[in-house]
């Protein structure tokens, strides 16, 4: 009877030992589990965090920098705009892209606390690590966002993700040439043409001509280096050049002989009547170059001036 009984003792201690470490067991794995949940769940968050951090730095320094370039090219424009009305050009150096966008990324945040929960904070924070100019037309910028628990300074958790901005001008555009020109595209100092002597047209000061709907049909005597505009199609016997002289003809020319110093007198019109017997420049860009050097004929459509790219990002 005794021993029966030590037995049952037995049994039931060794039951209790068996319960206890099973417990045990079963404890720590789900000890391990929540932790490994929870720590896996924190790696989703910072990375999240890091994803958030790059959407937010390319969606603003991409808006604000094309916004600052095409205020910058507007600016430029107009400087030289009111340098030709003075009669000079400006010779701007190039948009120093590493200047400019230093300038944009010093206008973004970045540090951004994303959420706040109970004892912990969710932070993003954008790193800049290089800006570097590549040519005259080319920049690139390579940043870090890194996604936090708790301050980024001194994180319970973190992961960063790096990636690459590429700035570059997009190559110059053909200019744009108008249909017609007409007498207020002139410089401001050019007057229409008004002396006239046995069926000449004499001047020796910059003027204009605007035969209408007809031809202009008189001969011209130059006696000075001025420019003369035909505003309108010309059918001309001859004419005369003195020393450095411009005939600029925005439509068709007929020109029977011409008199002068050949290499120094200037004839250009947009096209040619084939029966014409003189050189004419008929090439468009040299023609509104030569004879209308105050007005840009570039492409003013600044927003396809400039290509911002991004690089896909790279999951340290």
């Amino acid at each position: 009877m005794k021993n029966e009984k030590g037995y049952t003792l037995l049994t039931v201690l060794l039951m209790i030992v068996l319960i206890t470490t099973f417990g045990l067991v079963l404890a720590n794995a789900a000890f391990n589990t929540a932790k490994q949940n929870n720590i896996t769940e924190e790696d989703v968050q910072v990375t999240d965090l890091a994803e958030m951090g790059i959407t937010y730095f390319e969606t603003e320094f991409r808006t604000k920098l094309k916004v600052h370039l095409e205020d910058l090219e507007e600016e430029r424009q107009r400087l030289r705009e009111e340098a030709r009305e003075l009669g000079t050009e400006m010779n701007l150096p190039p948009i120093n892209l590493v200047k400019e966008s230093k300038d944009v990324i010093s206008t973004i945040i970045e540090s951004h606390l994303v959420d706040k929960r109970d004892d912990l904070s969710f932070h993003f924070k954008i790193g800049i690590d290089s800006v570097n100019q590549q040519g005259e037309n080319q920049a690139i910028i390579a940043y870090t966002s890194t996604g936090c628990i708790k301050e980024c300074n001194s994180p319970k958790k973190k992961y960063s993700i790096t990636g690459k901005i590429v700035i570059s001008k997009n190559p110059e555009t053909n200019p744009v040439f108008p249909d017609e020109i007409s007498s207020d595209m002139l410089p401001p100092h050019v007057t229409s043409c008004t002396f006239k002597k046995n069926g000449q047209l004499i001047t020796s000061t910059d003027c204009y001509i605007n035969p209408g709907n007809s031809d202009w049909t008189d001969d011209i005597h130059m006696n000075n280096n001025q420019t003369i505009h035909i505003l309108g199609n010309a059918d001309v016997n001859t004419i005369k050049f003195s020393s450095g002289a411009i005939v600029c003809v925005y439509g068709s020319l007929f020109v029977d002989s011409i008199h002068g110093n050949p290499h120094n007198r200037f004839l250009y019109a947009l096209s040619v009547n084939p029966a014409s017997r003189v050189n004419i420049e008929t090439d468009p860009e040299k023609v509104y170059k030569a004879c209308l050097p105050h007005l840009d004929f570039s492409d003013d459509n600044l927003e396809d001036n400039w290509d911002i790219s991004l690089d896909d990002p790279i999951y340290q």
